[in-house]
Parts: C-alpha cells; sequence; structure tokens
C-alpha cells in the first residue's frame, strides 16, 4: 500500500505544468503521440520508488530517465528534477549518492520562451543540475542533524567543532539539532561556547540558540560582544524581551556599550525605562549620543508621564544641543496630550532657540 505522505507531494512536483512538456529548445510545440502518456507512467514510477524509499531502484531510475530516447528533453528534464527534489527526504545509499552527484553537471536544454514590454528570451524549464545539488545539500544537512542530536545526547563537545567547520547545508543542519534539544542538554555547551565566542570561533548560530533555551544571560552577552555586527543585532532583534523580563537588560546594556548595536538595544530597552531606573537612565543618557534618535524613539515608546516629564526638562535647560533635538524628537513621537502640552510650552518661551521651534509642527505652535 501506497503512502500518501510522500507519493502526493511527489507527484504534484512531477506533475505540475504538464504542458510545457512539448516543448523543444526552440520553444515550438512539438507533437509526439503518446508522450504525454509515457510521461505520467514514469511519473508515477518515480513517485511510487520514491514512496517505497527504494534508493537502488531510484538511482537505476535516474539512470533510466536520463538515457530514455522516447522522451523529449522538455518531459526528461521535469521528470529528473521532480524525482531528484524528492530524493532529499530519503536517505541515501551509495548508487543514489553517485547518480545525484553525477546529475550535478548535467546541461538542462529545453527552455520557455518569454515576451515582455517588447523584450524577448527564455529560461529553463527544469534545472537538472540546481535539483541535484540541492539534494546532495539536503543529505548532507540531514546527515549534520543527525549527528549533533546524538552528540549533543552524550554532551559532546565535538559537535562545536564540527560546526565551526561545517559547510553551510551542515551548519543548518546542526542548528536545528540544537533548536530541536532540551535546555537541560544545551547546558552542557555553554562554558565551551562562551570560550569559543572568546576566542574568534563563528559559533554564534548554535551559541544563540543555546544561550535563549537556557536563558544564560551571560552566553547571550558573549554572542552580542563577539559575533559580526550583523549577527548581533539579529540576536538582539531575536531575544524576547517580554519572556525574559529584567533578565535582559544586562544584555541589552552590552549592546548599549557596543557601536554597532546601540540602536537596536535601546529600542529594545524602551519598555523597562518606565520601570526600571536603570534602564532610564540608559536610555535617557543615550539621547545626546550618536544613537539618540533611538533612544529618543525607544523613550517615546514607553510614553510615561515621567519620562515625558524628563524630556520636557531636557528640552528646556539642557546645555547640549544634540541632546535638546533628541529630547524634543522623543516628545514628538510621544503622541499623547501631555506630550503635546509640553511641546506648546516648549515654543512659547521667548528664549527657545528658532532652530528648534522650528521643529514643532505648526499646529502646536498656535
Amino acid at each position: 500500500m501506497l503512502r500518501v505522505s510522500r507519493l502526493a507531494p511527489v507527484m504534484l512536483m512531477l506533475f505540475s505544468g504538464l504542458c510545457w512538456s512539448g516543448l523543444a529548445q526552440t520553444g515550438e510545440p512539438q507533437s509526439r503521440p503518446g508522450q504525454d502518456d509515457r510521461y505520467r507512467i514514469l511519473a508515477n514510477k518515480s513517485a511510487t520508488l520514491v514512496d517505497q524509499g527504494d534508493m537502488p531502484a531510484l538511482a537505476a531510475h535516474l539512470q533510466s530517465l536520463k538515457a530514455d530516447p522516447a522522451l523529449d528533453n522538455a518531459s526528461k528534464e521535469r521528470l529528473l528534477r521532480g524525482t531528484l527534489l524528492a530524493l532529499g527526504d530519503l536517505e541515501p545509499d551509495a548508487s543514489a549518492v553517485a547518480e545525484v552527484r553525477a546529475l550535478t553537471s548535467y546541461q538542462s536544454t529545453a527552455r520557455m520562451p518569454w515576451t515582455e514590454h517588447g523584450r524577448t528570451g527564455s529560461f529553463l524549464i527544469a534545472d537538472v543540475a540546481a535539483a541535484a545539488r540541492f539534494t546532495e545539500l539536503r543529505w548532507q544537512e540531514t546527515a549534520a542533524r543527525k549527528s549533533a542530536s546524538d552528540a549533543i545526547s552524550g554532551a559532546d563537545n565535538a559537535v562545536i567543532e564540527l560546526y565551526v567547520g561545517g559547510s553551510a547545508s551542515e551548519r543548518t543542519g546542526i542548528e536545528e539539532a540544537f533548536a530541536a534539544a532540551s535546555p537541560d542538554s544545551l547546558a552542557n555547551f555553554v562554558g565551551e561556547l562562551d570560550f569559543r565566542l572568546g576566542q574568534g570561533d563563528s559559533v554564534t548560530g548554535i551559541a544563540r540558540i543555546a544561550a535563549i533555551a537556557t536563558r544564560n544571560s551571560d552566553l547571550l552577552g558573549s554572542v552580542i560582544n563577539h559575533s559580526t555586527p550583523e549577527d548581533a543585532v539579529q540576536t538582539i532583534v531575536l531575544l524576547d524581551t517580554q519572556d525574559w523580563g529584567l533578565e535582559a537588560l544586562p544584555v541589552l546594556e552590552i549592546g548599549v556599550n557596543r557601536q554597532e548595536t546601540a540602536s537596536a538595544s535601546l529600542l529594545k530597552m524602551g519598555p523597562f525605562a518606565s520601570t526600571d531606573p536603570d534602564a532610564r537612565r540608559i536610555v535617557l543618557d543615550a539621547l545626546g549620543g550618536p544613537h539618540g534618535a533611538s533612544a529618543a524613539a525607544a523613550l517615546a515608546r514607553a510614553n510615561e508621564t515621567a519620562i515625558l516629564d524628563q524630556l520636557a526638562t531636557l528640552l528646556n535647560t539642557s546645555g547640549d544641543e544634540l541632546t535638546r533635538r533628541h529630547a524634543l524628537l522623543g516628545l514628538r513621537l510621544a503622541d499623547s496630550d501631555r506630550a503635546r502640552t509640553h511641546l506648546r510650552s516648549f515654543v512659547k518661551q521667548a528664549d527657545a532657540p528658532p532652530a528648534l521651534v522650528a521643529e514643532v509642527p505648526t499646529w502646536l505652535q498656535d
């Protein structure tokens, strides 16, 4: 009895766009009696073999498809591509690995013409080589995930070394294994990952997963401090401050002290400013610096009475022009009656700098 869980997706891949199967390299329709019937027979065979997971038979089937003289190029290449993509979810044997690897150099020829805005061209109907490469990567990813899962269960730090030296697909598989592991299992790797980050090793992906899963603020701080700017910012964005609560503040403070991550950290710290004095001080102190606009936005989101009053005080009394500009920005972004009251009061002051008054909306100056 066939298992629909595999058979249906394979059939969909193989039969979608069946009307293209009669196109030759020039894009002209070719009349091939029985071509569609043969296509359906071979597509059914592909799906059945995939459903059975019969790798030796699938390898032989791929060879047969490649050499079949009764198939036009479009039909052949669609069948090869669909079968190859379905193999990615199976565990390969040596024969399948060899055949798929051979197909990574296949030169697809069947093309579909297009015309748009007076321009013409064509594209490949089925890129067989790309499908073969994708399947190889999927196999690498799956193998790495299984190997990593075993290593995590055994608290084996060798998985970290595998991650450092792995290909992109292998690293993805290892990250999937870390994401699926329990916090207790991942706790075994916290110390080594922290050390590796300090050494400059590229372990951000699994270190971030372990830190968030185990709620380890020290490790998460190391990720932010030692990763590339892009990875560090992504870590801050992924940090669920509602879940972490005040435990997130030391981590975000590390981000504030790093130039590349300061803006993202200040924005995340904003909600804490209304209740935590240290968070409020950090964000207010940032108003006069290069990331003052982000601090202003964070304070505006908090939209808390005491914060708005402090912004008004800075706007009226600070001796630093940049601080005053960012305080004004915070009041403008707050969008509340209290913030608007402070802005109206400011523009009425005789000594209010004209340049700052000009930044207040006209309707608030009346």
